[in-house]
């Protein structure tokens, strides 16, 4: 008897200078914000994003973009996995307070 284990389907897009990766499970969890893996590739691509290190980690990651089209802001985490190389964690709308902040730092 042998059991057929499926191995999760990774998709890796270039984004600028950096690889951004995520996979099945990551598009279902951000599609429960409301956010489309199109989305999030687009405002990293042309909405401008700030990127900040998170404190607590060497590896965590987020970026604050604007889509370019729609508006829209969202929040995005990132783990950096290699040089230039990030994985797609979560992305949601963002926040007031985000939303002032990337307003500041890219006045």
């Amino acid at each position: 008897l042998s059991i057929m284990v499926k191995k999760p389907r990774i998709y890796r897009v270039l984004v600028g200078k950096i690889v951004l990766w995520y996979n099945d499970r990551i598009i279902n969890h951000i599609a429960k914000h409301n956010v489309k893996i199109d989305e999030v590739i687009q405002a990293l691509k042309d909405g401008k994003p700030i990127l900040l290190r998170l404190k607590k980690s060497q590896n965590d990651w987020v970026a604050i973009a604007k889509h370019p089209y729609s508006g829209r802001f969202l929040t995005i985490f990132l783990e950096e996995t290699g040089k230039l190389v990030f994985r797609l964690k979560t992305a949601r709308d963002s926040s007031e307070a985000e939303k002032r902040l990337y307003k500041k730092m890219r006045s």
